[in-house]
């Protein structure tokens, strides 16, 4: 308990208040002392209290963007090992598929005028098949970012949501990584799970980024169900179903464009939405 109130000095100022408080007003009953200093006496006390309160409120918000900021890079360090992890062992097969790849095309050309249209078809499919295990793990240079990408597309692929990637972003950037882990991360996250809400036939998720003229863009289009609609003010959705909360990684988005003096733009398409996150005066190098 003694250490408890160490931490939060402000939880105990606020007991003290209020015994205070009490204490004033106990005294000015037995002594019968007149209202007005009483009331003087727990106006002031009362005016102290709401100082501490606000205070203590800060520091418990302040705690929770801490706390948010440590799960945001702990997921990063996640994404990053699974990345290192699968690139690692493709590293291992890769030489081997290519020389697979290669022998097979030198075969194909060899005898292509033997064979029959039947036999062409299954040996190109056979082609095909074997370059699909070089599965991209490469979709930009920046680490971060890469890392976060390979782990959505990872799950989009499983989600059956078609995922396209257009990414052009330098290896170093002034942006701290938990802030680039907060706009890739929370905008890919949204857009997945919206599509998880439609059919799988009408599925789709594209996210394009490059640094242009000191700013830093990153567009998130996705599908979605018609009846959710977003409202950038509050952050929330307008759709029926509560359950779970939707609104908060927009509010997060919104405070880091406008950390790095930059913008969100929502725009409903009805089926589909398109999610902007601008953000200015970027320049490649890292974050002073």
């Amino acid at each position: 308990m003694v250490q408890f109130l160490k931490k939060n000095k402000e939880i105990g100022l606020l007991g003290i208040m209020q015994v205070l408080i009490f204490i004033v007003l106990a005294f000015g009953q037995w002594h019968k002392t007149s209202d007005m200093y009483v009331f003087a006496g727990v106006f002031l006390l009362q005016v102290i209290s709401c100082i501490v309160l606000y205070y203590l409120f800060r520091k418990i918000f302040r705690n929770i963007e801490e706390e948010k900021k440590q799960s945001m890079l702990l997921k990063q360090q996640k994404y990053a090992e699974e990345h290192k992890k699968v690139k690692a062992q493709l590293d291992d097969q890769l030489e081997d598929i290519k020389e697979q790849v290669s022998h097979m095309l030198k075969n194909l050309q060899m005898n292509a005028d033997k064979m029959s249209e039947k036999a062409f078809h299954e040996a190109v499919n056979e082609i095909i098949s074997n370059s699909e295990q070089l599965y991209q793990v490469d979709f930009c240079d920046n680490k971060t970012i890469d890392a976060i990408l390979y782990n959505k597309s990872l799950l989009a692929k499983s989600l059956h949501i078609p995922f396209d990637i257009q990414v052009q972003i330098p290896q170093q950037l002034n942006i701290a990584y938990v802030d680039l882990i907060c706009v890739y991360a929370n905008l890919l996250d949204n857009a997945i799970e919206a599509n998880c809400q439609v059919d799988e036939t009408q599925r789709m998720l594209k996210i394009t980024s490059a640094l242009k003229m000191n700013q830093l863009i990153v567009k998130v289009e996705n599908a979605k169900p018609a009846n959710l609609h977003i409202d950038k003010n509050s952050g929330k959705t307008t759709k029926t179903d509560t359950s779970e909360p939707h609104g908060l990684g927009l509010k997060i988005l919104q405070r880091t464009a406008e950390k790095y003096h930059g913008d969100m733009l929502i725009q409903d398409k009805g089926h589909e939405v398109s999610v902007s996150v601008f953000m200015e005066n970027v320049n490649v190098g890292t974050i002073s």
